[in-house]
This record gives structure tokens, C-alpha cells and sequence, in this order.
């Protein structure tokens, strides 16, 4: 059912000729970067986005950057990469990989931000400014965001556009490439059908006591059987989750259960 990606804590692809720089990515500020292959829906959408800075949110106008992280609180919003908010999600479950990333995690709304990111793991310092897409007829951010006014998922979602070209691009972008560029480090996945279930488990328990951080994703489904099974479990096709705890319960100690 799913795909599980991981990162490893090896050294090795630090290549300077492969790094693209700070360059003029890091100076655009792009919600599309070809408006013109866009279809007529995705066209009528986008065209309702905007940018507010972040102090003209009550929620925000006071926030610290990364003083606070909580991964519980993050929400995707209404751009459909799930990937990227679980991929931060499932650093966040340790604060200080996110708070890291950040030269100051307690830097207020009304600054600039600068972050250390790992583009083909090279370090890169980036800055970026306190303007996030927002959707007039909603009143609200668009994309990334938080229940609890944190203002690091949506500060590092806008580099990792910046990095990509524009927020659209994001939408295409491989998964383990943004582990790489969050953490500097190579990324590995597993198939589970090259696996059998004993192997997967115990290659979990061993990703999970070397503290890894992991998302799963759920295959397409098909046939009505298969929707009625993934929603027995509150589960979505063709869907990135991250993957939080692998753990033994019941009585008997004889069930696995993964937390998502």
C-alpha cells in the first residue's frame, strides 16, 4: 500500500557544480511561472491569489519564526503537494531539525528570514520576507500554514518554491529531493511489495530507533474495493502521510500499528 521514504544520515552528494546557487531562484517571487498551460479552472483559482505579509494577520502579526514548533498543528491548505507539510511534519517531531534551519529561530514577523537549506546537499543560506500567498475570497493563507500561529512551515515552503521556480512547481517536485534540500542529506525509499511484512517491520523499527525521519504514500486506487478499504482506515488514495510512530499493542502484544 505504500511507498516509504527516508533519509540517511550518510555524506556524499555534496557537489558545488551540481548546486544552482543563490541565483536570481532566490530572488523571484512566483505563484505560477507559465500561466499560459494552465487549464481554465486551475486558471479562474489562481488568479484569486495573492500576497499578504504576514503582519497584516492578527494571528501572525506578533509570531516568532521558529521559536515554537509543534508537527501536530501543520495544515496543507489548497495546494496539492501533501508531501512537502508531511516531510516538514515529520522533522518537526524532533523541533531542533527545524529550528536549525533557521540563523534566527526567534526572528519576529515584521523581518526577513534567513534558512540554511541543502540544494544536491550543499549548504545555501536563503533569505526570504514575511509575504505569503493569500486567497482574497477566503480571507486566509492559501497553502502551507499552522492551527497555532507558527510561521516556519510557511517560511520554508516559500524556499523551497523559490528554490523550485514558483509555488506551481512544487505540485511536481520529487519528494526526496526535499528531504535532501531540508536536511543535506541522501534519501532512500522502500517498496513494500519487494518486501515481506516481517521485513518491512523490522526495517521500520530499525529506521525509527536511528531516529529517521519517514513519510509513507498510499498507492492510487483503482476499483471501488480498494477505496472502501482505504476508507475503512481514514485513508486517502494516491496520498503522502508522515510516518510518526511504529509500535506493538493489544493484549498479546501481536498487533502492528503505524501512526500517521
Amino acid at each position: 500500500f505504500f511507498f516509504f521514504f527516508f533519509f540517511q544520515a550518510e555524506d556524499g552528494i555534496r557537489d558545488v557544480e551540481r548546486s544552482r546557487g543563490l541565483g536570481d531562484v532566490y530572488k523571484r517571487q512566483s505563484l505560477i511561472r507559465c500561466p499560459d498551460k494552465l487549464n481554465k479552472d486551475e486558471a479562474v483559482k489562481w488568479d484569486k491569489v495573492t500576497w499578504i505579509h504576514c503582519t497584516d494577520i492578527a494571528d501572525y502579526m506578533f509570531a516568532k519564526v521558529a521559536s515554537r514548533v509543534t508537527y501536530s498543528k501543520l495544515l496543507q491548505g489548497q495546494l496539492a503537494h501533501c508531501y512537502i507539510t508531511d516531510i516538514l511534519s515529520s522533522l518537526a517531531t524532533v523541533p531542533e531539525r527545524i529550528q536549525r534551519l533557521f540563523c534566527r529561530p526567534d526572528a519576529t514577523s515584521r523581518e526577513t528570514f534567513e534558512v540554511t537549506v541543502y540544494p544536491h546537499g550543499v549548504p545555501t543560506k536563503v533569505e526570504v520576507d514575511g509575504h505569503f500567498p493569500y486567497f482574497g475570497p477566503c480571507k486566509a493563507l492559501y497553502f502551507a500554514r499552522t492551527s497555532s500561529s507558527e510561521l516556519w512551515p510557511m517560511v520554508l515552503e516559500k524556499v523551497w518554491a523559490k528554490h523550485l521556480g514558483s509555488y506551481h512547481d512544487t505540485l511536481t517536485a520529487d519528494p526526496s529531493m526535499a528531504f535532501t534540500f531540508f536536511t543535506g542529506y541522501a534519501t532512500g525509499h522502500l517498496i513494500n511489495e519487494n518486501l515481506t511484512e516481517n521485513e518491512l517491520w523490522d526495517t521500520l523499527l530499525e529506521y525509527q530507533d536511528k531516529k529517521f525521519p519517514m513519510i509513507c504514500r498510499s498507492r492510487a486506487c483503482h476499483t471501488a474495493k480498494e477505496y472502501m478499504s482505504y476508507k475503512v482506515l481514514n485513508l486517502l488514495s494516491d496520498h503522502y502521510y508522515s510516518l510518526l510512530e511504529a509500535k506493538i499493542e493489544g493484549y498479546k502484544k501481536n498487533k502492528r500499528v503505524v501512526r500517521l
